[in-house]
């Protein structure tokens, strides 16, 4: 039987350290949230600080604010320093390190959503390439900062932090168009357009009953192509894609509607409830009645490692 659970907001500040946790419940508005905020913070790092291997069930994004360090995954290691990002998905066991001599102080941002996949994309940030040098760093470090003194649970400190995720967002992809169109490139058929072209009907036809096979011959490719490029490029199938799209969807709306949960369940393309109902508990690990009525209290402290949440960092 599902139990009422107390959600807690983590507020974690030092000299070094700054995090807020686990604000995903204070997002409370009318309609649908296409990317959701999680958490924030910010660190200087000690030489040689190691994270990892950890898998995440969240998207988490770093900016590189100055010194350096490396991010590795499936036996791959990419170098990275000031003014560049790098994105770790749902699902990937990652391990990021601080550079010995001159370790890094980065910002993060963790988020998730129905359209965050597709956010990332037209921020060419794909699986293969997790990592890119930004334009605007300053802008983006101004809004991280903004974003960072937003700490109470009002609804008004609410919008103001969700207006600050998506200014983020778009300076992102600003940034990725800004150095296409100098370098000319085209995503038109290639890998990288086909796998964009899937993740945009996807957002577009959660609603029906979708095909693979349809999808593939509409933008041109096999079935079997594009399942295993999109596998490859998102780290998930398509369908699975489809299924995290559609569960976070309906915790947006038993968050912020009172409607049915069976009304839910066919807004988000499920003609069965107790279908529904199952596969939202195997992403959210509660009930879709429990996840509705859990509400969040603030959890303040000094030393970095008291607050214990979903997604440590």
């Amino acid at each position: 039987m599902d139990t009422e659970r107390r959600v807690k907001i983590g507020i974690t500040e030092n000299e070094n350290f700054l995090a807020i946790d686990d604000l995903v419940l204070t997002q409370s508005f009318e309609g649908v949230n296409p990317i959701v905020l999680n958490y924030a913070g910010r660190e200087q790092c000690s030489p040689g600080y190691t994270f990892g291997p950890f898998v995440r069930s969240h998207y988490v994004i770093h900016i590189v604010v100055s010194g350096c360090g490396e991010l590795m995954k499936e036996g791959r290691t990419w170098k990275i320093g000031p003014g560049s990002v790098f994105l770790i998905r749902p699902g990937e066991n990652t391990t990021y390190r601080a550079d010995l001599k001159d370790p890094w102080l980065y910002k993060w941002i963790g988020f998730h959503g129905f359209r965050a996949e597709e956010i990332m994309v037209h921020a060419g940030l794909t699986k293969d390439n997790p990592v890119a040098v930004l334009r605007d760093t300053d802008r983006i470090l101004e809004e991280m900062d903004r974003l960072l003194q937003l700490r109470d649970l009002a609804y008004s400190t609410s919008l103001l932090r969700t207006g600050c995720l998506y200014r983020i967002m778009a300076l992102f992809v600003r940034s990725f168009e800004e150095q296409l169109k100098e370098t000319g490139g085209d995503e038109g058929k290639t890998d990288f357009g086909y796998v964009k072209k899937t993740v945009d009907i996807l957002n577009e036809s959660y609603t029906q009953h979708v095909r693979v096979g349809e999808i593939a011959k509409k933008i041109g490719i096999s079935r079997n192509y594009l399942s295993d490029l999109f596998k490859k490029e998102m780290g998930v199938s398509p369908q699975e894609y489809l299924i995290n799209l559609r569960m976070d969807i309906a915790a947006s709306l038993l968050r912020s509607t009172g409607k049915p949960v069976s009304e839910i369940a066919l807004e988000v393309g499920y003609s069965d409830p107790l279908s529904f109902s199952k596969t939202f508990r195997r992403k959210w690990n509660v009930s879709p009645t429990t996840f509705r009525q859990m509400s969040p209290e603030v959890v303040s402290n000094t030393k970095k490692g008291t607050y214990v949440s979903d997604d440590p960092l």
